[in-house]
């Protein structure tokens, strides 16, 4: 960005924020370097994608271990892009989808780390009795694990928090007790902000299988689904069945086909399906095989339980499931539930993106504070791109195919046609500056400082 100095909006996105002026100037750096960068991203992209306004590398990488010590800004931003929900005005549940990321790196100082790598001997060395495998080339890969959740609300919008992982070693250090991932995403559970009358489904795979996310829902009045844990059992004195045993009972004709819509539904706008894998009619409905019950499973209670399959079985096949999921919505329907689940793969997708198109994981200091404020401020970003997505949505004037085009954007759409803003924008000055001559001078300055110091970053790198 050459003339420009900020992003479109970005001033009263932040200013639901109360933050000293040149926070503001950092986490515009920050955000625009996120969403500009090309190849890794990098501090030192931040620090030249505004060609005016240049700063050093060492102060942006200070800036991230203050931000790193506290999350109020995505806090504040969540909620200005949440009040933006009520006037896009589309009925259904919130979902809110757990998952856990990883950032993994060699090195033997990776601050709030643990290994990643297989230390599990061999059948041939454990008759032998050697030693556990060693890397004798590289250093062990050692990894970052960070609790996230993904709010996907009614009217297609995607709201990121997350929660850091901390080791034992580390929660040592920093005087802090520690917590497993099912206590992190409780915690995100009970923290989560939503307007009063918004009705919740949580949705998390089996890791999130724990009395601590039930209690969780319980006291906030939502609804869950999960796959079950394997070593789960029916209610019951001791020797208790295993859930998986309710298969041996059940006929080939206790499946029925229940068919899921990627284009139709109330669930269309959270699937959010891109641009480009087609248009209407391009995605066939998916067909599973599911037999209901309800049941009572030890120490959870009674619950619905989906024995789910994608093929039909053969006559005379035992009966089999590829997936067991479990509920608390006793009183919806087999489809809702299955469309629940369905959606969990949404914050898949989201990873996917924040990594691929932002660079979440393309961090590399030293502290994992710092390692935090990167963090916070790619979903920042990311909070950005949906709040942008949605004014664009809320404009009266947008044409039919403008509409449906940022109805359908996810990360990489929504960043191109953002980009595309910021070009024009940039046009419009450069035409204005050429109307006398001091404007013009002005603009030959500015853009020989930009070509210097696009040179010489160039000779750095």
């Amino acid at each position: 960005m050459i003339l420009a100095d900020s992003l479109p909006g970005f001033k009263s996105f932040l200013s639901v924020a109360t933050l000293p002026v040149h926070f503001v100037g950092y986490i515009t750096a920050f955000v625009a370097a996120f969403l500009l960068h090309r190849g890794t991203m990098s501090a030192t992209a931040a620090a030249t994608v505004f060609r005016r306004q240049r700063c050093h590398v060492a102060t942006l990488t200070r800036f991230l271990m203050e931000i790193g010590h506290s999350r109020d800004v995505l806090l504040c931003v969540r909620s200005a892009t949440l009040l933006l929900e009520s006037e896009l005005s589309a009925p259904g549940e919130f979902l809110f989808l757990l998952d856990a990321t990883k950032r993994h790196s060699q090195g033997r100082y990776f601050e709030n780390s643990y290994s990643c790598g297989n230390t599990k001997r061999k059948p041939r060395q454990e008759r032998s009795g050697k030693g556990k495998r060693k890397q004798y080339k590289n250093h062990p890969s050692r990894c970052h694990a960070f609790i996230c959740g993904l709010l996907l609300t009614p009217g297609g919008l995607r709201l990121p928090y997350f929660l850091p992982y901390y080791t034992r070693e580390h929660c040592q250090a920093i005087d802090q007790p520690f917590r497993t991932d099912a206590e992190l995403a409780a915690q995100m559970i009970r923290a989560l902000e939503l307007p009063a009358e918004a009705k919740v489904v949580v949705v998390g795979d089996t890791a999130y299988d724990a009395s601590v996310i039930r209690a969780a829902c319980w006291e906030r009045d939502f609804l869950w689904v999960v796959p079950i844990n394997p070593e789960r059992v029916l209610a019951g004195k001791k020797n208790r069945r295993k859930v998986r045993a309710l298969l041996e009972d059940l006929p080939a004709r206790a499946f029925e086909p229940v068919r899921l819509s990627l284009e139709e539904g109330p669930q269309r706008r959270q699937r959010r399906l891109s641009a480009s894998r087609g248009g209407p009619g391009k995605h066939p409905k998916r067909t599973y095989w599911v037999h209901r019950r309800i049941a009572e499973v030890h120490s959870v209670g009674e619950v619905v339980l989906l024995f789910s399959k994608k093929h039909q079985a053969k006559p005379g096949e035992a009966a089999k499931a590829d997936k067991i999921l479990m509920s608390n919505a006793c009183g919806r329907s087999t489809a809702e539930l299955l469309t629940w689940y369905d959606l969990r793969w949404q914050i898949e997708l989201f990873f996917k993106e924040c990594k691929s198109v932002l660079g979440l994981d393309h961090y590399r200091v030293q502290k994992f504070s710092q390692a935090e404020g990167w963090v916070e401020l790619c979903l920042l970003t990311f909070c950005y791109l949906e709040w942008y997505r949605a004014k664009q949505l809320l404009r009266t004037d947008l044409g039919k195919e403008q509409r449906l085009l940022w109805q359908r954007a996810r990360t990489w759409d929504s960043g191109q046609l953002l980009q595309q803003h910021l070009e024009q924008e940039e046009v419009e000055l450069m035409c204005g500056m050429m109307q006398t001559a001091a404007g013009r001078q002005e603009l030959a300055k500015t853009l020989r400082a930009a070509c210097s110091a696009t040179s010489s970053t160039r000779k750095a790198a």
